[in-house]
């Protein structure tokens, strides 16, 4: 059922004087003719904005730990895009609530259900899609509906603009040793890591394993290069040969089934009387009498099976020549041993050589790789001092100063190196000595079995050392890694004594990064806003229009005929004269011929003039102490 407003004066005895005076029609306050409250919401919004996207640039790319203050960024990100756009509604609020009076006031005629529109978009994102939905509104409104629905993205937007990324910043010098030239002694920490690498029980691994230098757990290093030693190895299996021996050994021995009535067998390497194994030089492998009186390291103190045996001379002679003699090699190595189901047999050369390293470490592991080794491969001419022996000798016939000064050279060419120059890695030929003389004592000896298993494999009951030992439980299969080992151990710790190469020490930084492409539809809904507010005020200001805004007293008191009584007297055309009118009177809901109506009770002394003795509903005292704060702050702004 409708409801109207009806105005229904209430006679007095005594009227004041001026009744039929109309008083002048005051002027609207500055706050509602210049928005003066929109205006400063806008400029708060835009200072926020400007503000916040100051802090922004500021910061960008720059370390989180230089944010020194309590509040954090995001915080202070969050306050300012909650502000901006809190401040930014305001204009766009009041915009559209003025709009829908140019749109009544212009015009043959407009739907009434259009002000339900225009009043839903004035309040929020909905409202004002529904309005740019039915298209209604025209172009100014479209554009203050588009903004209020898309300010929705506002607040997100920016939060999207600031992101906290890592990235990898150099923090100091890291190092890794590395030697180009050495021409020390073979002292005890040479022994320690022989001894590591050849009992030890990682294969890949030595406990004289290099460290670098690297103060956080992640560094780099350009590719570089160091003096190593290097080992070689042949197998040569295929040359061996088995026989049947000397038959009274082994029957003098009785063991492993052997005895004056059995038969020798000559062509299986385990089982009743294994067979005699024999390489190409005559090292063998064969039923041993134990030999007390010797004091070589060689000789079995026990007798038994041999099941390895080592030289230092090559088994094959034409195996490893191109390697044996070469400049640089420290010495031979060979052996065979009895293994299933046929022996095994090595011949391997350790020498110096140059290896091109590649590094670096993640996470506190160190990676190193191995990325070419380069030997020299110049025959040597064994007539000449210091290669007239057999092998490498320290002192030897023709010793002169100028010789023990003589140094073995290793070339990594130019068009190997970083550097495009030749790269030149030396080590004493004196100080090689060490090494020769150590191979040669700790690497020949051999190993007596007194059991057998079923399997076919023996128990090493007798090593003539501890390095044998070694050998056999690292797996014969697995010789040239032992030797790889001891090569590796030996270079790592020849490189203690050297230059370092260098590197760099780099760790993840946590840094600010602004996105300033999210910042675009929040400052492009600012520039809108502005625009539209601009638009809205100099439409309002041109027009024949009052500044009634969003006020909910206009449509009351200036509302369809159909539904009102005549205009009051004065007119009431300015929102602080509804005001005015609203507080000085009384409203009331009555039902008369079946209609709903809103009935305005105005005291006749309000005729008189809007300043005399108007009517004062009661009020308690706080409120009439609002009231008068009110119309003080009225009266400055007006």
């Amino acid at each position: 059922m409708p409801t109207a407003i009806r105005h229904e004066r209430v006679p007095k005895t005594e009227a004041p004087s001026s009744f039929h005076t109309p008083p002048e029609r005051p002027r609207e306050s500055l706050a509602e003719s210049w928005w003066i409250f929109e205006s400063l919401a806008l400029f708060v919004s835009f200072l926020s904005f400007f503000a916040m996207f100051t802090v922004l640039v500021k910061f960008n790319n720059r370390p989180l730990h230089e944010w020194h203050s309590t509040v954090t960024l995001n915080a202070i990100v969050s306050l300012s895009s909650l502000v901006s756009k809190s401040a930014l509604i305001l204009p766009l609020t009041s915009g559209l609530s003025q709009l829908k009076w140019k749109w009544y006031r212009h015009g043959s005629g407009r739907r009434l259900i259009d002000f339900e529109y225009f009043d839903a978009a004035s309040r929020g994102p909905w409202g004002a899609f529904i309005l740019m939905l039915h298209g209604t509104a025209f172009p100014l409104a479209t554009l203050g509906g588009f903004v209020m629905v898309t300010v929705l993205a506002f607040e997100p937007f920016i939060q999207q603009a600031v992101i906290f990324p890592t990235r990898n910043i150099t923090t100091g010098v890291a190092q890794i040793p590395r030697i180009a030239f050495w021409n020390g002694s073979f002292d005890s920490s040479y022994k320690v890591a022989a001894y590591d690498a050849l009992l030890g029980f990682n294969l890949s691994k030595t406990a004289s394993a290099i460290s670098p230098i690297c103060s956080t757990g992640n560094c780099s290093f350009l590719d570089y290069s160091s003096l190593a030693f290097c080992s070689q190895c042949v197998d040569v299996s295929s040359y061996l040969s088995l026989s049947s021996g000397n038959p009274q050994i082994a029957n003098e021995l009785d063991s492993f089934g052997c005895s004056e009535y059995t038969d020798y067998n000559a062509t299986s390497i385990s089982g009743i009387c294994p067979s005699k194994v024999t390489a190409p030089n005559g090292l063998t492998l064969d039923y041993i009498v134990a030999n007390t009186e010797s004091t070589s390291s060689w000789d079995s103190k026990e007798n038994g099976l041999s099941i390895m045996n080592t030289s230092s001379e090559a088994l094959i002679s034409n195996a490893l020549d191109a390697h044996t003699l070469t400049y640089t090699f420290l010495r031979n190595f060979s052996m065979i041993a009895r293994t299933v189901p046929k022996p095994t047999a090595y011949d391997c050369v350790i020498s110096t050589c140059a290896k091109r390293y590649t590094a670096d470490v993640l996470n506190g592991q160190f990676r190193e790789r191995v990325r070419s080794t380069f030997t020299n491969m110049t025959q040597i001419n064994t007539s000449e001092f210091p290669y007239n022996g057999s092998g490498v000798e320290v002192v030897g016939p023709g010793t002169t100063a100028s010789n023990l000064n003589f140094n073995l050279t290793t070339t990594i060419p130019a068009n190997s190196s970083d550097s495009g120059t030749d790269e030149l890695f030396n080590i004493g030929y004196v100080s090689v000595g060490g090494f020769g003389k150590f191979l040669q004592n700790s690497l020949e000896g051999n190993i007596v079995s007194t059991t057998n298993y079923s399997d076919g494999s023996f128990d090493p009951s007798f090593p003539t050392s501890d390095y044998m030992q070694g050998l056999w439980e690292h797996g014969i299969e697995n010789i040239p890694q032992t030797l790889d080992g001891l090569a590796t151990a030996w270079t790592n710790n020849i490189r203690l004594a050297g230059q370092p190469a260098q590197g760099t020490a780099t760790q993840d930084q946590t840094f600010i990064q602004v996105q300033f492409l999210w910042l675009i539809l929040p400052f492009a809904l600012e520039l809108l806003a502005l625009l539209f507010f601009i638009a809205t005020v100099f439409q309002s200001k041109s027009g024949d229009i009052p500044t009634w805004k969003a006020s909910s007293l206009a449509p009351l008191l200036h509302g369809s005929k159909t539904f009102n009584s005549p205009m009051l007297e004065p007119q009431l055309e300015t929102i602080s004269e509804m005001e005015e009118f609203a507080n000085s009177s009384k409203t009331r809901l009555i039902q008369e011929n079946n209609q709903w109506t809103m009935q305005i009770i105005k005291d006749e002394s309000q005729h008189a003039g809007l300043g005399d003795m108007p009517f004062e509903p009661q009020a308690s005292p706080l409120r009439r102490a609002g009231r008068s704060i009110l119309k003080i702050v009225r009266g400055i702004v007006r």
